[in-house]
């Protein structure tokens, strides 16, 4: 087997100093990327008022809550039963829910 010879020790020197930069750039690029998508869900609280149903309150979410945007009102009425342990649609004036939101 043929032993490898550095010719140009400073060249060698250079080219590993320049791949150690470009690697740690790309290892903090991803940390970066990774640290800054995780998304906290935090809970507003919510008073039922009079004529509200569930549909109602979805649909307003949908259009107004990034965690809820673009998604299925049915998923969106599901989801927030199941945050409030509702048993069913039924609500009523003065019912506390939360529903969850992106801080």
């Amino acid at each position: 087997m043929k032993k490898l010879k550095i010719v140009n020790k400073t060249k060698f020197k250079k080219s590993i100093i320049i791949l150690s930069i470009i690697s740690g750039i790309l290892i903090l690029g991803i940390y970066f990327n990774y640290t800054s998508s995780k998304t906290e869900i935090c809970y507003k609280t919510k008073f039922i008022t009079k004529g509200e149903t569930l549909w109602s309150i979805a649909e307003k979410e949908v259009k107004e809550n990034a965690y809820y945007k673009n998604q299925d009102l049915r998923k969106v009425i599901y989801d927030i039963q199941n945050v409030n342990n509702l048993k069913n649609k039924n609500i009523y004036e003065g019912l506390e829910i939360v529903i969850p939101t992106y801080k």
